[in-house]
């Protein structure tokens, strides 16, 4: 069974929560709003070189689709903090300003990743989770169906990964992203999301959509 991961610091105090416009029919030709004041990434993460010190950061989205989509002033941060053999270990927080949710800011929730044969693999070394179920891999460079990638839910597929061929995201375009899925629809779960970058690296992270009520939340990273 396919499975999951995880996203970054935006936000200065005072800060209101972004609402983004969405464009349902031509997303890709769209131009979403840039957050105001983003942190700029001078040392991404990069899974084909990773390396102690590398950081992510994602603003959170959230609400029902299409009208009600928006940005939230949450930041969730991923960072490489140590080296532990062929493995890294990733710490995941939010920052201080994040707006609330089921996460307390003073929460850091840990894993290993290893890459091997193109293959990126977790192993979680801390109880509790803010995911729905941990990722235990994900293919970086392999890809089947060729989709379009319209609005905050993901376009259907049928083998994992999938491929978009342009993707522009919080202004910044993309090619050939790598859009990996677990569906849990045929538990009542949401539909679970990853979008992966070969350059840079996870662009959508740990996105959720429920089928039945169109409810949509996830993590989208912050250009660099």
């Amino acid at each position: 069974m396919l499975v999951n991961i995880r996203p970054f610091s935006f936000l200065t105090s005072g800060l209101a929560a972004l609402v983004i416009a969405l464009c349902l029919t031509d997303c890709e030709k769209s131009t979403l709003a840039l957050p105001t004041n983003p942190s700029i990434l001078t040392n991404p993460i990069s899974y084909c070189n990773l390396a102690v010190g590398q950081q992510d950061r994602f603003v959170r989205f959230f609400g029902q689709e299409p009208a009600s989509v928006a940005y939230t002033a949450d930041t969730l941060v991923l960072e490489i903090v140590a080296e532990r053999g062929d493995s890294f270990l990733i710490q995941e927080y939010v920052t201080p300003y994040s707006a609330g949710g089921t996460w307390s800011p003073n929460d850091t929730f840990s894993y290993l990743i290893h890459l091997a044969n193109d293959t990126l693999w977790f192993k979680y070394t801390s109880p509790g989770t803010r995911i729905f179920f941990p990722l235990t891999y994900l293919p970086l460079r392999t890809f089947n169906d060729a989709v379009e990638i319209e609005g905050f839910n993901m376009p259907p597929f049928t083998t994992n990964p999938a491929i978009d061929s342009t993707w522009t995201l919080l202004g910044q375009a993309y090619q050939n992203v790598r859009i990996f899925r677990i569906d849990q629809t045929p538990f009542d779960g949401p539909d679970l999301n990853w979008a992966y970058h070969p350059l840079d690296g996870m662009i959508r992270f740990h996105a959720a959509f429920r089928g039945f009520s169109y409810q949509v939340e996830g993590w989208d990273k912050l250009p660099e």
